[in-house]
């Protein structure tokens, strides 16, 4: 549960999958959070850079810009942004 607060807290959730970043989208919003979307990793370079983003969640496997190298260089600039790694896939790697 969310604790209430002047401004609702901003989940950033980039995924090169549509369907993934809508899931997700799907159980932050009913919370109270404001769900931020980005499709790749520089695009979550760019939200971050330009509003304020509580918590972010990268896809491990987005192309380009894995989702483990989008978090090394948002922690360059914001080394205090707690960042998730997710994943779909189903393998060891």
């Amino acid at each position: 549960m969310m604790i209430h607060a002047e401004r609702p807290f901003s989940i950033l959730i980039a995924d090169d999958d549509p369907r993934a970043r809508e899931s997700l989208r799907e159980i932050v919003e009913p919370e109270g959070y404001v769900a931020l979307l980005a499709s790749s990793g520089e695009e979550a370079l760019e939200i971050i850079q330009e509003a304020p983003v509580h918590l972010a969640l990268f896809d491990m496997h987005m192309n380009r810009l894995t989702g483990l190298e989008t978090v090394q260089l948002v922690h360059q600039f914001n080394s205090i942004l707690p960042c998730i790694l997710v994943t779909a896939d189903a393998t060891d790697d």
